[in-house]
């Protein structure tokens, strides 16, 4: 998905979130996307399971942005994103 939505040259950076270094090693060489390694829940993606606060921490997002959020509804599901959302941080 971030594949996807990077080739349209988007005017802001496109986060890559994953538990799997190996996809976060591929991401790293696509235009504008920065990708981002931490363990991932189990089950169902829910508001309170987004690693938010983590990626605050890490500079990556800023309190107070709005930030576009694409996933699948589970965790650790490859090629399911069909949610997409927006939320402020």
């Amino acid at each position: 998905t971030a594949r996807a939505l990077a080739a349209y040259r988007p005017k802001y950076e496109v986060i890559a979130v994953t538990d799997k270094v190996a996809t976060a090693n591929q991401m790293s060489i696509v235009y504008g996307v920065k990708a981002y390694v931490t363990d991932l829940p189990n089950g169902l993606v829910k508001l309170e399971n987004l690693p938010i606060d983590k990626l605050v921490k890490e500079g990556l997002l800023k309190k107070g942005e709005t930030v576009l959020i694409i996933h699948g509804k589970k965790w650790k599901e490859p090629g399911t994103s069909s949610v997409l959302a927006f939320l402020k941080v």
